[in-house]
């Protein structure tokens, strides 16, 4: 089989997920489903997804990208003290965690440079928790989905 035939187009929340899937056909792709999975008693939306590609695609080659809901992901424009890089990382780490609603424990981190002084760093930081994103590799993965 063709190494891309299929790709995803995944929009993840918590409760929903919308899902583009284009089918290569030749050098070109076209569109071949438009999806939405939702949490049920049953299962999470991205159990759906994975049953859909079971059903639908088999063991054919998959390959997604995938955008997770603002609401996943907590925002916040920091400014810090310009100093060295692990100074300004080890500051943005302090700040998010004490502002985020997600626990340290269990948060990835990541930052932006918006802005520099000499005395100052403005950033755009973020917070999420890391199990979001491990499950949703996963399961994925697990699927057969790259």
């Amino acid at each position: 089989m063709n190494a891309n035939n299929y790709l995803l187009g995944i929009e993840y929340s918590d409760e929903r997920i919308k899902c583009a899937i284009l089918k290569r056909t030749g050098k070109a792709h076209e569109l071949y489903a438009l999806q939405n999975f939702e949490s049920t008693t049953s299962g999470s939306a991205l159990d759906a997804l994975v049953r859909w590609k079971a059903e639908n695609l088999g063991e054919a080659n998959v390959r997604a990208v995938v955008a997770l809901s603002e609401s996943l992901i907590f925002f916040k424009e920091l400014t810090v003290p310009n100093a060295k890089e692990s100074a300004v990382n080890e500051a943005i780490y302090w700040e998010l965690a004490e502002h985020s609603p997600v626990p340290s424990t269990e948060a990835i981190y990541d930052w932006t440079k918006l802005s520099t002084t000499k005395t100052e760093v403005k950033v755009s930081a973020m917070a999420m928790r890391e199990s979001v994103i491990v499950t949703i590799t996963q399961k994925l993965e697990e699927a057969g989905i790259e």
